[in-house]
């Protein structure tokens, strides 16, 4: 994964894992729009300051944005389960 890459900085990879955290911790779909939303502009904060390499860059999409896909699919599967139980 691009956040255990040594090539980069330790305050961009500290800043990542807690999006990350924030993301996996979002408790409804709101807070997890919040947090994917968040994610998204610290990335694009990133590149137009061109403080990483643009495939970097484009790893970091695809961590957060696979990220709020497996936690919106744990969300819908918990919505599931409490409508059908």
């Amino acid at each position: 994964m691009i956040l255990n890459d040594a090539t980069l900085p330790d305050s961009i990879k500290t800043e990542g894992r807690r999006l990350l955290k924030l993301i996996n911790g979002s408790a409804d779909h709101q807070s997890l729009h919040a947090a994917g939303q968040l994610a998204e502009g610290v990335v694009r904060g990133f590149e137009v300051v061109r403080a990483l390499r643009a495939a970097d860059i484009e790893a970091l999409y695809f961590v957060f944005e696979n990220a709020v896909d497996a936690r919106l699919a744990e969300l819908a599967a918990a919505h599931l389960r409490n409508i059908s139980g």
